[in-house]
């Protein structure tokens, strides 16, 4: 296919094929360039097997091309990432700024296609192979410079508009992210401006019902001491008076005459007369067997 093409593109009759490095330089090593057109100075290195992308290979095809434009093509198969970093054909990309993956799935060279790509990293750290030119290989021609055009376009000038627009996709997607980030932050920090709002609520609540709880625990108190007192006035009242004590709800209030106790005439079993009038039995002393007053 490769063959075809460079007797199309270049018109030169003369493309060799396999032809050693030794021919032309005076390198030893058994390399060898896939096609040459010695009138027109352009060579072409074809490798199938990624892992044949040796440094050796590439620096003494470059040696001893003696002014040769030297151009590299390595088989589809080779092509996709997954991520990882593309070792074999970074070595390409290297030298020349991108890698040209040629894809053969006919006899047809018509239906042979070629594909420009390159490899760069996204935001997350990931390798990515970027295509700036795909079509048929018939599509591609070569300049007298052996400089490539795909469309009458110099691939130099697609890759250099592939990567700024790669570039922008970068910057806007590492911005999104950014923004994101910001966005998230504030979430949290919201998150925890209400956690500790509902904090402070609920020490504040806390606060509330315990001086609540001392509060009515020293109404209890008071309350309790007042009972105290006015029990005690009434006992007296209970002893000195000489009619009987009636409270606002028409009840008696009495004392027992053996304990002391003061309550409302409906919790004891007797009262007295006469001189004991406001005293009487409470059910406690009643039960211990106090039937009478005397």
């Amino acid at each position: 296919m490769l063959k075809c093409w460079l007797d199309e593109k270049l018109a030169s009759g003369d493309v060799e094929t396999r032809v050693p490095i030794c021919q032309l330089g005076d390198s030893k090593r058994r390399y060898e360039f896939s096609f040459l057109s010695r009138t027109r100075k352009i060579a072409v290195s074809y490798t199938a097997n990624r892992a044949n992308l040796s440094d050796e290979k590439f620096d003494i095809l470059r040696t001893n091309s003696s002014g040769i434009q030297l151009l590299y093509f390595t088989d589809a198969a080779n092509t996709g990432t997954h991520g990882q970093y593309p070792e074999y054909l970074q070595k390409i990309q290297k030298r020349k700024g991108y890698c040209l993956l040629l894809d053969v799935n006919s006899p047809s060279y018509e239906q042979a296609r070629l594909y420009a790509v390159f490899y760069a990293q996204d935001c997350d750290g990931l390798w990515q192979e970027v295509r700036f030119a795909s079509g048929l290989l018939a599509d591609f021609g070569i300049t007298e410079g052996g400089q490539l055009l795909y469309k009458n376009i110099p691939l130099p000038v697609l890759l250099s508009e592939k990567k700024d627009a790669f570039s922008e996709q970068l910057k806007r997607e590492q911005a999104r992210r950014e923004a994101a980030r910001r966005q998230y932050e504030e979430q949290l920090k919201q998150l925890e401006h209400e956690r500790r709002e509902r904090q402070a609520l609920q020490k504040k609540q806390a606060m509330e019902k315990l001086v609540r709880e001392k509060e009515a625990a020293a109404l209890r108190a008071r309350q309790k001491r007042q009972d105290e007192l006015s029990a005690k006035d009434l006992s007296a009242l209970l002893d000195r008076s000489q009619t009987e004590v009636i409270d606002s709800n028409g009840v008696q209030w009495l004392k027992c005459h053996y304990c002391g106790a003061v309550g409302n005439a409906n919790t004891f079993f007797s009262r007295g007369h006469g001189s004991f009038i406001n005293h009487g039995i409470c059910r406690a002393c009643w039960g211990r067997g106090h039937k009478y007053i005397r």
